[in-house]
C-alpha cells in the first residue's frame, strides 16, 4: 500500500494512554460482538490479530473464547498489556510494539479485527485491504468505528468535541462503503450496519458560552436521548461495524 495518511500524531495516543487502566470492555460494542459473532461460532484454538490492540479492551473478549490472541500497536506500555492479558488467563502469542504498516512477517490469522482504527486515516480503503492481507482464506474480518458521521452524533461532536472530530475521517465511517470494497475483493458480508443505544463521549474541552451549553445538554437533553432514541440508528447510534468472511 502507499504511505498511510494518518490524521493523528502518535504522541496524542501515547499521552492519552499514559495513565489508562486495563479493563474488560462491556458496552454496545461488546454486545454486538457476542450477538453477531461469538455466540454463533466455536472459536476454540482459532487465532485472532487485533490492529491497534492497546489497551486490550476488546481483544480480551476474543481470548475468553479460547482463541490465541495477537495484536500490534505503536503505543508504549505494550509489555504491561501482555502481562495483563496473561493475568486474565488469556492464551497470548504475539503482542507487537510496532507499526502495523511495516508488518511483514507473512503470518496469517483466522480473525483480523480493529475497533476504532481505520477512521484515523485518509486512505482508509487501503488500510482495510491491509487488514485483509493478513487474513487466512475463509477467515473473518471484523471492523468497527465510532459513528460520528451520523447526523445526531455529528451535530453534537461539532458543538462540543470539534478538535476530536478533526482527528477522524468521517468518510471512513460508512459500513456500506466497507462492504462494497470487501465484496469487490472476494469477501462475503455476514453483518453490517449501525449499532448500540444512543450514547455520547467527548475527548475535547469547550470554552466560552459552550461550557454552559454543554452542562445544560448533559443535564437535560442527554438523558432523554438515552431514554427515547431507538437502538441501531444511523443518526444516533455510537458505533458502526462490519463482519465479513474471506472466500
Amino acid at each position: 500500500m502507499s504511505e498511510p495518511k494518518n490524521l493523528v500524531d502518535q504522541n496524542y495516543w501515547d499521552e492519552s494512554y499514559r495513565d489508562i487502566d486495563f479493563y474488560i470492555g462491556n458496552n454496545s460494542l461488546t454486545d454486538w460482538l457476542y450477538r453477531n459473532y461469538f455466540n454463533q461460532r466455536n472459536l476454540q484454538n482459532k487465532t485472532v490479530f487485533e490492529v491497534g490492540c492497546y489497551p486490550g479492551t476488546y481483544l480480551v473478549h476474543f481470548g475468553k473464547q479460547n482463541m490465541e490472541v495477537n495484536g500490534i500497536d505503536l503505543t508504549t506500555n505494550m509489555i504491561n498489556l501482555n502481562k495483563w492479558l496473561v493475568e486474565q488467563k488469556i492464551k497470548v502469542n504475539k503482542i507487537i510494539n510496532d507499526d502495523f504498516f511495516q508488518l511483514n512477517d507473512h503470518v496469517k490469522y483466522d480473525v483480523v479485527c480493529s475497533f476504532g482504527f481505520i477512521e484515523h486515516f485518509k486512505n482508509y480503503e487501503e488500510v482495510i485491504l491491509k487488514h485483509s492481507s493478513i487474513l487466512n482464506e475463509n477467515g473473518t474480518l471484523i471492523m468497527t468505528t465510532p459513528n460520528f458521521r451520523g447526523f445526531g452524533q455529528y451535530i453534537l461532536h461539532r458543538l462540543f468535541d470539534k478538535p476530536n472530530l478533526k482527528r477522524h475521517n468521517l468518510n471512513a465511517m460508512n459500513p456500506d462503503k466497507w462492504a462494497k470494497l470487501l465484496e469487490d475483493n472476494g469477501f462475503k458480508i455476514i453483518h453490517k450496519g449501525y449499532f448500540g443505544h444512543y450514547d455520547m463521549w467527548f475527548d475535547s474541552d469547550v470554552t466560552g458560552y459552550k461550557i454552559l451549553l454543554k452542562e445544560k445538554f448533559l443535564k437535560h437533553i442527554h438523558p432523554r436521548l438515552k431514554k427515547y432514541v431507538k437502538s441501531d440508528s444511523s443518526f444516533f447510534s455510537p458505533f458502526c461495524g462490519v463482519i465479513a468472511e474471506k472466500q
